[in-house]
Order: structure tokens, then sequence, then C-alpha cells
């Protein structure tokens, strides 16, 4: 007779894994429908706005060239980034005063992800992309890949809003969080730096590794490719497929090329150092000269445009240096003086207020001690040096890594935009080799220490709507302060949101208010006289984690959940207790 239970159970406990793995597979399917949906519409945006930055630059770049060609002397040089730092300065001040308080368009990107839910001003990509422009095109010491990381940054949110507003959750039948609003704007930075840098891949890995020194948001690695992929292919109809650089040998490997490798990383993270702390001394300087905002980048232009009379390779971009490097058209001497002055003039550039990015810099002064060294080791081991442009891109990617902490995105960035993926190996090694040699050290300073402590934090990937208490005990702002302590009586509640006249939110009063009242003056006194405004808010699709930020900032016992799109309508209360169950596991993520 225990057979055939023994089998009945058998049969329910196979047919209940049968369900656990086709609900798991319907919402695999779920969940790459959604992204190809979002990261391909960003991607396509990404991809479109780099477009239109790299043809703005192009513009810049032709017109100056013009104008400096009528200069009566070439002693006047100086004068070009001069004045594109004054217009970049009275634009940013008019548009974007925010961003001088930045160190750059990466480090603005990566804030927004960590303390804005990937939310920036619908401006942001477009001044962003006028301001490096000017920056770029008249000669500032700065990259377009960074500026391409902010505009992406800023399209993944925009594209969060025309998703919100098209309704296209509903339509297409798919959720969207808050949290969904991040992943759109770590998507857009893939979407950027994959077009510009033509590097797909090593864009997407870069995009979920640069929030962090240490670790990866790997979560968001899938939605990361298929919007760097997508930008990638849309940038190149109009730009065609080439690399950026060209590196055609082939390399094998060789124990002495690894040695030198090494040698390279460690070097890298010194001379990496050198670069961030003059980089932010610079900026530091800057920012608390009594100076109007506007003028200071005009300055720094101005110093720039000196350094480039010295050593014109210091000007720009540095892409056509990079090359140049690469074949060995400069000498030992030219390498030495560039690598210091490409740091000094991109300091200058960025920290007076330019626009612009600090991975190109990075990599030309990589480039210049990779090419230095290799030059070294040609002079001393005669013939044993099989390929030292392996040197130069070894250079590139490492102190590129002892500066932002990317190692392995930057290794797969350098295959892709050379087309040589026989470098791998030696790239990897240099750039790991710089990155822990260097520390904690980073140029940016808004990224977080690890991402595998932040992903253990079940607040982040549990909504607000999952641990809200809905429909909250709310009152009028015409109740008095004694009604007020009553209904804390009988509710045993402790604050509540107020509503006004038109029944909208204006403040939220807690018993604390209310006792400050003396007793003689409660009948007397309305809630509207004691309460607090404005009230601090969340929506339904905030993570719960921004609650819990709020609350603790702003050192009070809850946050109101209203409408999303309309601030002033009562969801529910998010209060400490919640947060502590949903801490707990009693509100599980999904």
């Amino acid at each position: 007779m225990g057979t055939p239970g023994l089998r009945h159970d058998d049969i329910v406990k196979s047919t209940l894994e049968a369900l656990k793995a086709r609900a798991l597979q319907l919402r695999s399917w779920h969940h790459l429908y959604k992204w190809s949906v979002l990261g391909g519409l960003t991607g396509v945006l990404g991809g479109l706005a780099a477009v239109v930055f790299v043809w703005m630059l192009e513009a810049v770049e032709s017109g100056v060239a013009v104008a400096s060609a009528t200069l009566p002397t070439p002693w006047l040089l100086p004068v070009v980034p001069a004045l594109g730092g004054l217009a970049v300065g009275l634009l940013r001040v008019r548009f974007a005063p925010e961003a001088f308080g930045s160190p750059g368009s990466t480090d603005r990107a990566i804030d927004a992800i960590h303390d804005s839910g990937g939310r920036l001003p619908k401006r942001t990509a477009l001044m962003t992309a006028i301001t490096s422009a000017i920056t770029l095109g008249t000669g500032g010491s700065a990259g377009r890949e960074g500026p391409t990381v902010l505009i992406g940054a800023g399209v993944g949110s925009l594209t969060a809003r025309v998703v919100t507003r098209l309704a296209l959750p509903r339509r297409m039948r798919f959720t969207f969080t808050g949290e969904d609003v991040r992943v759109l704007a770590i998507c857009g930075i893939a979407a950027g730096l994959g077009a510009v840098f033509r590097a797909p891949i090593g864009a997407a890995l870069f995009a979920v590794g640069v929030l962090y020194i240490y670790g990866m948001e790997d979560d968001f690695l899938a939605p990361a490719l298929v919007s760097s992929l997508t930008s990638f292919l849309v940038f190149s109809l109009f730009h065609g497929f080439e690399p950026m650089f060209r590196a055609p040998f082939v390399w094998n490997l060789d124990v002495f090329d690894i040695a030198v490798v090494l040698l390279i990383g460690v070097l890298s993270s010194v001379v990496g150092i050198a670069y961030i702390r003059t980089f932010y001394t610079l900026f530091e300087r800057f920012r608390t000269w009594s100076m109007p905002a506007w003028l200071k980048p005009a300055v720094g232009g101005l110093a720039v445009g000196v350094i480039g009379l010295a050593l014109p390779h210091a000007l720009g971009m540095g892409h056509g240096t990079i090359q140049d490097i690469i074949d060995y058209r400069l000498g030992a001497g030219v390498l030495a003086l560039l690598v210091v002055a490409k740091i000094v003039a991109t300091s200058l550039t960025i920290g007076s207020g330019g626009a612009g990015g600090d991975m190109a810099p990075a990599l030309v002064i990589g480039a210049a001690l990779g090419g230095l060294i290799g030059a070294g080791v040609e002079t001393l081991f005669p013939g044993a040096a099989s390929n030292p442009a392996l040197y130069v891109i070894a250079g590139m990617g490492a102190v590129y890594s002892s500066v932002a902490k990317v190692p392995l995105a930057t290794a797969i960035l350098l295959c892709e935009s050379t087309r040589n993926y026989t470098l791998i190996v030696p790239l990897v090694i240099a750039n790991t080799a710089a990155s822990l040699a260097s520390g904690n050290h980073t140029i940016y300073k808004s990224q977080h220490a690890s991402a595998t402590r932040e992903q253990q934090d079940v607040l982040r990937r549990v909504p607000v709507s999952r641990i809200c208490t809905a429909d909250p005990v709310t009152v009028p702002a015409a109740t008095s302060v004694i009604e007020l302590l009553r209904l804390v009586g009988t509710t045993r509640h402790h604050g509540f949101p107020v509503l006004g006249e038109e029944g909208g939110l204006v403040g939220v009063v807690s018993w604390k208010d209310a006792q400050k009242v003396p007793h003689t003056e409660r009948e007397a006194t309305t809630v509207a006289e004691v309460m607090s405004t404005p009230a601090i808010t969340v929506t339904p699709v905030d993570p719960a984690r921004r609650a819990l930020d709020l609350i603790e900032q702003h050192r009070i016992g809850r946050v109101v959940v209203v409408a999303t799109g309309d601030p002033g309508t009562v969801l529910g209360v998010v209060t400490k207790e919640d947060l502590i169950k949903a801490y707990a596991g009693i509100a599980p993520s999904d």
C-alpha cells in the first residue's frame, strides 16, 4: 500500500519541478523580450546621438582650422582654445551650472546612476554635446569618449521618460520599475562608448564595470550588450566599420614580451597616480579660485594653448598622435615630454571647467609611456623585442586601467578598436598589474567600492510598491493639534501625510511636531502650522533603497509614496518598520 503513495508523491514533486522550470523559462523569455525592446531603443537613440555629436565636433574642427589659417602669426594660436573655453564657460553658466561641480563627463554619469537612479536633466545630452564639441574642436586636451558616456546616460534617462510617456510597458506587456531607469542609463553608457570607440563588447563591460572600483553589475551585462551592439551598427552605417587604430601585427606567446608588459603595468600605475593627483590638484585650485566661473575655462584654455606652442601633440583628442606612436614616428625625447605635457594639459582643460573626457588623454599618456619603454627595451635588448608596437598598446590599456579600474573592459576595448584580438593576453596582464598596483586610486570619485557588497542589498532590488503601507491615514491641514494627538492614540501611527484643501499632499506631520505645541494652544493650532514641508516622497517604482536613503538623510521616520507623475496624490507610506521587514525577507525580490 505504501508504494502507490510514494509514486503519487514523486508525481506531484516532478510536476511541481516541471512547473517551476517552465516559470523560469517564461521569465527568461520575458526578460529577453523586455530588454530587446528597451535596450534596442536606447541603442538606436544612443547611436544617433553619437552620430550628431561627431558631426558637431567635425564641424567645429573644420571651422577652427579655417579660422586658424587666417591668424597673422602662429603665436596667436593659444587664443583659439581660450576662446573655446570662454564659449563653454558662458554656456555652462547659463544652461548647465551643475557641470562646474563635477570633474568630468564620465564621473557625472556614474554619479547619476548611483545617486539619482539614472535620472539626468533633459538638457544633459544636448549641452554635453555642444560644450564638448567646442572644447575639443578648439584644441582642448580631452577626449570624445567621456562626453559620449554622459550623452549616452542622458539618452538612457530620456528613453525612460519616453517609455513612461508612451505607456509602452502597458502596451507591450512588460513591467517597468525605478531600477529599470537605472539600467537604461547603464545601457546608454554602453551605447555611447560602443559607437564612438567601435567596440560594442568592451563598451558593455565598461558600462557595468566603471561604476565600481572592484567588481561589476553583471546582472545588467545582457541589456548593455543589446544597446552597445545596436548603437555600434547605427553609428557604423554613417562612419563605416573601420577600426580606430591600425595594429596589423600578430602577437604570439613570448616570455620576454610578457615580462616587458608586466613592467609597463607597474610603471603605468605610478604614472596613473601622478595623473590623478595632478588632475584633482588643478581641479580644486580652479574650483576655489575667486574668479567668475565662466572665465575659468578660458584661462585653462589659454594655458593649454601655450603648452601646444611647445608641443602640438599635447592638444586635442590625440587619436592621430596615438597612431604615430604605434607606428614609431615619434622619438623618445618627444614621448617623455608628451607624458608630462598631456597630464598637465588635460588637467588644465577639464579642471578649469572645459568639457571633455579623460579616457583619450589617458590612452595618449599610456601610448607615450609604452613607446618610451619600448624604445628603451630595443636599445638595451636589440632583437629581443619582436613587436615594439605591442608595448605602446599595452601602455594605453595599463594607464587607463590604473585610473579607471576597468582592466578587462579596457583590454577588450583596445582589441576591438584595433581589430587585433591576439593582444588580449598581454593587455590583460598589463591592465591587471596596473589596476592592482595603483590600489584604490581612481580618477572617478563617484565610483563605489564594491559591486558585490551592493548587489547583496535586497533593498536595491525591491520596489517601493512591494513594501509600502497602502491607503494610509491622512489628515487635513485644517485639523487641530489636539485632534491629531487623539488620532495618534486611536491609530497608533506616529506620523501622517497632510492634505490641502484640494486633496493634494502639502506636508507631513508627526506626533513629535504636535508635542512641541504648548497644552493651552493645541486646540487653536492647526496641523498646517506645525507640519514639515515639503514632504519627502518616493514613487511606487523607486527601489526601497531610495526610501531608506531619504529616511537616513533627513532623519525622519517615514517617506510618503506618491503617484508617478502626480506628486500630489498619496498612495502610501514607507516606514522604518517596512524596510526592516524587507531586509528580513518578508518582501522578497523578483
